[in-house]
């Protein structure tokens, strides 16, 4: 795939990496109509930036001409060791509308001692 960036922040929107990741073997997205939307990247488990996301890094995807096209929240990292020796890394995760979520539906928060509506 040509001409596709991909930044790297974390939870607190800090910039992860030195650089971008550029060695893009695949990418997929979807987006959906009142739902939370997918994506997965798939890129040489060699490359120095994709080695650093972790689960809950934000992953920023860019193409050239066009801007930004979507931002994910990254759920999995694995590396996949191919027939010919080859080794991929393979991210998924979700649209970073999975945050509105979060904080519409209070998942992820915990509370103590204080009534939900105080």
């Amino acid at each position: 795939m040509s001409w596709l960036r991909v930044d790297i922040y974390d939870a607190g929107g800090n910039r992860r990496a030195s650089g971008p990741v550029v060695k893009v073997l695949s990418f997929q997205y979807e987006q959906r109509l009142d739902e939370v939307g997918e994506f997965e990247l798939v890129v040489p488990a060699e490359d120095e930036h994709a080695g650093l996301v972790e689960h809950g890094n934000e992953l920023r995807f860019f193409h050239a001409g066009e801007g930004e096209l979507f931002r994910g929240i990254v759920d999995s990292s694995r590396v996949e060791v191919l027939e010919e020796g080859i080794t991929q890394r393979v991210l998924r995760g979700a649209s970073v509308a999975r945050k509105l979520v979060w904080a519409n539906t209070l998942l992820g928060r915990t509370y103590e001692g204080a009534a939900l509506g105080a």
